[in-house]
This record gives structure tokens, C-alpha cells and sequence, in this order.
């Protein structure tokens, strides 16, 4: 049996009016690693926009969806960490497809290590000005108040023409600048209190592996979006390793 990680699908996307491919591959590969899957960790940007509404949910991501409840229910277990573009959930994907959901990072012990997950956007915020809108957009009142000013139909179109320009910026690989970046920062700051063996973060769209310490390494997943082989992570008795689909 193996644990599977796996971060910034963006199932749903459009790039220059062309739908991608990546809830596909996505949906294929999940059927691929049910077959020894005990556990999958979705680390946040699986869609590329949700704003969930009590009565309603972005449409598109039914075969997505689909496949978390198939695996969910052979008694696999999926947690789903919401990212900087899914974050906007309620109890939709716990309710209807038996996915735990974790609003803060997580570190538990897997395969007899301690590893510590999230998807790292709010570790990657430079100034004070990014840290108090993340803070503003993944607060409950600031959802609860979106819900209720602005029409669902309004929120969706919104929301899909902030992502495909966000996206259109934002498509290249970024270098990984090493100790310069917030994430590993945030990982020594973490270890002089807490014991950890695996830092696993998404968001960065860089796969990388990282030594910390001679103890201690940091792994950064891929994302789904281009026609390139997604990386994904992989925990087993033996070790963790970045994969490739």
C-alpha cells in the first residue's frame, strides 16, 4: 500500500480558448494508483475555480467528482487541502463524495515518517499587502458575504475570466530559488519546534526535491496544466519519491 500526492490540477481550465486536458489526465491517474492507494492527499488547486454555494456547485468537474466518490467509496481516503484557487469550499465534497476536507496544513505520521502538507500558498506571500488579502479572501465572513451579494451565475463568471487571465501570466516554470524561498524559510522557522521528515508542498508549479537537513527533505509537486508529463508524489515503506504521469 502507498500514500499518493498530487497538487495544482487546475481541472477546468481554458487556455487561449482551448479546454486542457487536465481533468482527463487526472481522472486516469486516479484510476491508476486506486489500484494500492490507502490514502490520496490532494494539496489545493485540484480545480481551477470553486466557489461553492449552499444550493449550488461550479459545473464541469463532474467526472472529477465522479471518481472521488468511486474511490471513496472501495474505502480509500482522500483529503482535499484547499488551494489559493479552491478554496472557497463548504461541505459539498464531503457530503456528496466522502472527501475529508482540511482547512489548515496537516503533519501525521505515514510509512513510520512525519510528514508535514499543505499547498504552501500562504507560505509563499511576500508582503503585507498579499498576507492581509489572502487572509481577507480565505476568511468565512468575506465567503459569507460573497454568497450573498453576488448571484451564483455572476460569482462563475467572475471567477472563470480571473482564472484564464490569471492563468495566461502565469503558464511558465519558475526557477527555485532555494533559501530565498518563503517556503523553505517557513520550513526551518517550523522545524526548531516540531520534528519533521517530509515538507510536501504544492503551488509553486516547480517539482524540486530539498534538503533541509540531513534528516529532514522538502518535495514540491508539479502541476497538470501543460501538455508535459504531471508530477506527482508517492509514500511507501521505502521511501518518497517524485513521479511522473
Amino acid at each position: 500500500m502507498a500514500y499518493y500526492f498530487v497538487s495544482d490540477v487546475h481541472a477546468g481550465l481554458v487556455l487561449d480558448g482551448i479546454p486542457t486536458r487536465a481533468a482527463e489526465r487526472f481522472t486516469a491517474w486516479l484510476d491508476a494508483v486506486s489500484a494500492d492507494a490507502r490514502a490520496v492527499f490532494l494539496l489545493g488547486d485540484i480545480f481551477d475555480f470553486w466557489f461553492e454555494y449552499p444550493q449550488a456547485v461550479p459545473s464541469g468537474y463532474e467526472p472529477v467528482l465522479e471518481r472521488f466518490k468511486q474511490l471513496t467509496a472501495k474505502g480509500i481516503q482522500l483529503h482535499f487541502f484547499p488551494g489559493n484557487h479552491d478554496m472557497w469550499t463548504l461541505d459539498y465534497l464531503s457530503r456528496e463524495c466522502g472527501v475529508i476536507i482540511h482547512p489548515r496544513a496537516l503533519s501525521l505520521k505515514l510509512c513510520g515518517r512525519q510528514v508535514y502538507m499543505e499547498h504552501g500558498d500562504l507560505r509563499s506571500i511576500g508582503s503585507f499587502g498579499e498576507r492581509v488579502m489572502q487572509g481577507i479572501f480565505r476568511s468565512r465572513a468575506a465567503q459569507k458575504i460573497g454568497r450573498t451579494l453576488v448571484p451564483y451565475s455572476r460569482m462563475m463568471a467572475f471567477g472563470t475570466n480571473w482564472s484564464r487571465s490569471n492563468r495566461a501570466k502565469h503558464t511558465r516554470i519558475y526557477p527555485f530559488r532555494k533559501e530565498e524561498k518563503g517556503i523553505v524559510r517557513f520550513a526551518r522557522r517550523y522545524l526548531k519546534k516540531n520534528e519533521v521528515d517530509l515538507f510536501v508542498f504544492g503551488h509553486l508549479h516547480t517539482p524540486m526535491a530539498y534538503r533541509i537537513s540531513d534528516r529532514t527533505a522538502l518535495y514540491i509537486l508539479g502541476d497538470w496544466i501543460l501538455e508535459r508529463p504531471a508530477v506527482y508524489g508517492r509514500l511507501d515503506r521505502s521511501g518518497f519519491s517524485l513521479c511522473h504521469w
